[in-house]
């Protein structure tokens, strides 16, 4: 154990001489350092390795490495941040449904004839006459009731009810 002990510390003593040594040494340790290959030329634009300016006192300077812009915490550790996720995207208001316009007609009367019944209509100063089934324009019959008759719009399906309150003409 004893032995251990004092290897340990010639080994550890061993390698501070020798880090003082290359630290505090005059620079001639023997080592070579590379030497610039002149048998190429360099490349275009670029000032070749190892060269020293015109002065010959220190090497040419590279250009400066553009680097981004710090962030404006940058350095500071004590930055308050906020941990809240972030708020959701809004969201789109349903598009409005479309609704069947009014009846461009008004009722005229109701003619029955044996079992038929044919309805009249005004439009414009134009008559109309339409049964159970039948189309006045975007608008489809679909029910007739004594006191009541029910159109379909066509283009958006909705049931369009007119009240009517004639007599019928026999």
């Amino acid at each position: 154990m004893n032995l251990r002990r004092s290897g340990i510390w010639i080994v550890l003593v061993a390698t501070l001489a020798v880090s003082a040594w290359s630290l505090w040494s005059d620079g001639d340790t023997g080592v070579v350092a590379p030497v610039a290959r002149g048998d190429r030329p360099p490349a275009a634009g670029k000032p070749p390795l190892g060269r020293r300016d015109q002065a010959g006192s220190r090497p040419a300077a590279a250009a400066p490495v553009a680097r981004p812009p710090a962030p404006e915490h940058f350095g500071n550790l004590f930055v308050a941040y906020d941990y809240k996720p972030p708020a959701p995207p809004p969201v789109a208001a349903p598009a409005p449904v479309p609704h069947a316009p009014g009846l461009p007609f008004a009722f005229a009367g109701r003619l029955i004839i044996g079992d038929q019944t044919t309805f009249l209509f005004l439009q414009s100063g134009a008559s109309l006459e339409a049964r159970v089934g039948s189309s006045v324009g975007d608008f489809q019959l679909v029910e007739a009731s004594q006191d009541q008759l029910v159109f379909l719009h066509g283009p958006t399906g909705d049931r369009v009810p007119l009240s009517i309150a004639s007599p019928a003409i026999n």
